[in-house]
């Protein structure tokens, strides 16, 4: 028995299945990757654009608190500030997106973080990589930044799974990326999705409507298929 559906039966509420909503994003605790996964179309960019909200209404708090949100809980950033352990706030986010979304948006401002149906403004933390060595370099060069979206997570080199655990253990840097998980096969991704599966510490998996006209099922494999003389033919 769950916590919830406990307090409900002891107020004298019949049993209910209980659902978790969704909750605000934990700006406290440290050194977590974190990996939002589903096929196309599930929402993962819109679960950034949510924690982009919640960190505008957490950076609006005390500044009081910021020893919460502020570095990795160890005693090797009070003795070894050169390291620059210590001076992120996970509070501060920074959106970051491959070179082959550019195009995608067009109509949308240069710092939109664009989902179905609208976006957020980055202003100017926002940046476009192509690679791990372009998010090293980004993650130098904004050093106050404590959460790091990396939007398709999975579309970059296998190097950027030891970059994000790296930053992520050794600072107390949060890193959240929405990316494919299976592709249409039900298997792997790729070797990249596979390694950030491994060296993950959260997960949170979506789902989309089944692309079939007459299927509600959930689905979680990205779609594809090829178009053979007017004929749909599933690669």
């Amino acid at each position: 028995m769950d916590t919830h559906t406990g307090l409900y039966k002891s107020l004298g509420f019949p049993s209910v299945t209980v659902h978790e909503a969704n909750s605000h994003f934990d700006f406290v605790a440290p050194s977590r990757t974190i990996l939002v996964i589903g096929p196309m179309g599930s929402g993962k960019t819109e679960y950034a654009a949510r924690l982009w909200r919640d960190a505008a209404v957490a950076r609006k708090k005390g500044s009081a608190i910021s020893y919460l949100t502020s570095g990795g809980g160890t005693q090797k950033e009070l003795f070894e500030p050169e390291s620059g352990i210590g001076t992120a706030d996970r509070r501060n986010t920074f959106f970051v997106r491959n070179a082959l979304d550019r195009s995608r948006f067009r109509d949308y401002p240069e710092d939109a973080l664009a989902y179905r149906g609208g976006y957020e403004r980055c202003g100017r933390c926002i940046a476009t990589i192509s690679n791990s060595f372009d998010l090293e370099e980004t993650i130098k060069n904004n050093p106050h930044i404590g959460t790091w979206i990396i939007d398709e997570a999975a579309f970059y080199d296998e190097r950027l799974a030891y970059l994000v655990k790296r930053e992520s253990e050794q600072r107390g840097l949060v890193f959240v990326m929405p990316t494919l998980l299976l592709n249409f096969r039900g298997e792997m991704f790729n070797a990249t999705a596979r390694l950030l599966m491994e060296t993950s510490t959260d997960i949170y998996p979506l789902s989309a409507y089944c692309e079939h006209d007459e299927c509600l099922e959930s689905a979680h494999n990205t779609f594809r298929y090829y178009t053979v003389d007017g004929v749909e033919c599933p690669a």
